[in-house]
């Protein structure tokens, strides 16, 4: 089997993007796959590998043998591997949103294919309805928002643990988040609390609207009422649940896809900032003397 490296900045339980493509290198490791991620952090649980550990002559190894896997904000393949796949995180870009696209002239072009493509989630099991439901308040979540916390009665949500941030999404009656991107509006719904969006953010409200199973927070403006928001809860947690189901069938067939699939060599223009993603110069240093 060809090994994988993905390439991602350290674990950050707060950001979903880092915290799927760490995933990602776990499912494959976990089902015999190597691979490797190029940063730390990751729980210590989970089972991964890191570039870090592997020799120069395995670098190189990999290097013709196996798959990069780049996040969107890579550009190109700085990495110089054979075969690459990069995994678009945000659903503005013509690309779709989480799907991996196998191919250099797919990854980096205009449009994934259908059948070349796959979402990873990941939320951990703390994120559920409580025992006894007893709420009051309301939460704010800024985010990568641009409008601040104007209300004091809201609990603004700044330095606060996994473990907490759970425990107060079971007790709120509400989060308004300022954020459209973020998977704290489904951590939010997971345990109960309906969201009200109040800034479209880095999606406008049509594709907001448009999203196909709930990723995004519900939107309640004059059209909605929290009373509604809460009564859908209940159809949001079935479509999350369907979502994880459907993951091991895309997995198992990124894994056939790229696992068959040549992908020649290609130079390209590329915007790298390799301390960010784990890589320190001197194995940057290896890869780059591509043979």
């Amino acid at each position: 089997m060809k090994p994988y490296v993905v390439v991602t900045p350290g674990y950050n339980s707060f950001c979903g993007g880092i915290k799927v493509l760490h995933r990602l290198t776990h499912f494959l490791n976990e089902h015999g796959i190597p691979a490797y991620s190029t940063a730390g952090g990751t729980p210590p649980d989970w089972n991964v590998r890191f570039l870090k550990d592997l020799t120069p002559y395995e670098m190189k190894e990999i290097q013709q043998t196996g798959i990069a896997v780049y996040p969107d904000v890579v550009w190109g393949n700085p990495l110089k591997f054979n075969n690459c796949v990069q995994y678009d995180l945000q659903q503005m870009r013509p690309i779709q949103s989480n799907m991996l696209g196998v191919s250099l002239e797919n990854c980096f072009g205009s449009k994934v294919k259908p059948d070349l493509t796959m979402m990873v989630i990941y939320m951990e099991d703390l994120f559920k309805l409580p025992e006894k439901e007893e709420r009051r308040g309301t939460c704010y979540y800024k985010g990568k928002g641009k409008t601040e916390c104007s209300d004091p009665d809201w609990l603004n949500i700044v330095n606060i643990s996994r473990e907490d941030l759970a425990r107060l999404y079971q007790t709120s009656e509400l989060l308004v988040c300022a954020d459209n991107m973020t998977q704290t509006t489904v951590e939010a719904r997971l345990c109960g609390c309906p969201v009200r969006m109040i800034e479209p953010g880095m999606l406008s409200w049509e594709n907001y609207r448009n999203d196909n199973w709930g990723m995004n927070g519900i939107i309640i403006n004059d059209d909605k009422t929290i009373e509604q928001a809460v009564l859908e809860l209940p159809a949001f947690k079935q479509d999350y649940d369907e979502r994880m189901k459907k993951n091991r069938e895309e997995f198992l067939q990124f894994v056939e896809v790229t696992q068959n699939r040549q992908v020649d060599y290609i130079p390209l223009e590329l915007a790298f900032h390799p301390g960010v993603f784990g890589i320190s110069p001197e194995i940057m240093k290896i890869f780059g003397e591509r043979g």
